[in-house]
């Protein structure tokens, strides 16, 4: 198509198809905006509970840990108590007593405990570390989306009001050009006629 027929091709000379290809083409580009903003918000909500819910596992985590170094100090006393005790009462090999035995069998399980409960905080850490990083991709991702919706909306509505300034500017032309030539024409058919009577009368 040239450039001259791009010109004349205005909303109101288009066929009925044409007219309803084009409604179509922007109604499809305003879904695809839509649909890249929803999916942004979904995303940015998504994220938001995500670290919402990592957020609150860790902070138990830690509470959880800390609970638990306190019951090894408390164990701890319990077993130094005993010891010296039993040291005191005079009992001979008091690490073979079998109440030693169960606080250290007890000690050994409470910080066997901690350690899975240090490990799990550890890699609550690291998905967080990992989900900013998709939060960060994601959202330079949905910042170039938008970019790119809002530009062909601007360029759209260029084109549209280009368009239609086009049309304006024709019509007035033709208005124009119409109105003088009818000017002329009247001016001449008149001279005419006045030169038809002179000769005649």
């Amino acid at each position: 198509m040239t450039d001259q027929e791009k010109e004349l091709r205005t909303p109101e000379n288009e066929t009925g198809k044409e007219a309803e290809e084009r409604q179509e083409d922007q109604l499809e580009k305003f879904k695809e905006t839509t649909e890249k903003l929803w999916g942004s918000t979904r995303q940015a909500f998504t994220t938001a509970t995500f670290k919402a819910t990592q957020y609150k596992k860790l902070v138990q985590k830690k509470i959880d840990l800390s609970a638990l170094h306190k019951k090894i100090g408390a164990t701890h006393g319990e077993l130094g108590k005993l010891i010296d005790d039993l040291r005191e009462a005079g009992k001979k090999s008091i690490m073979s007593q079998e109440a030693v035995k169960t606080i250290l069998n007890r000690l050994d399980e409470l910080k066997a405990e901690a350690a899975a409960l240090e490990e799990e905080i550890e890699q609550i850490r690291t998905e967080e570390a990992t989900e900013e990083a998709t939060e960060e991709a994601t959202e330079e991702a949905t910042e170039e989306a938008t970019e790119e919706a809002t530009q062909e909306a601007t360029q759209e509505a260029t084109q549209e009001a280009t368009e239609e300034a086009t049309q304006e500017a024709t019509e007035e032309a033709t208005q124009e050009a119409t109105q003088e030539a009818t000017q002329e024409a009247t001016q001449e058919a008149t001279q005419e006629a006045v030169k038809s009577e002179k000769k005649s009368g």
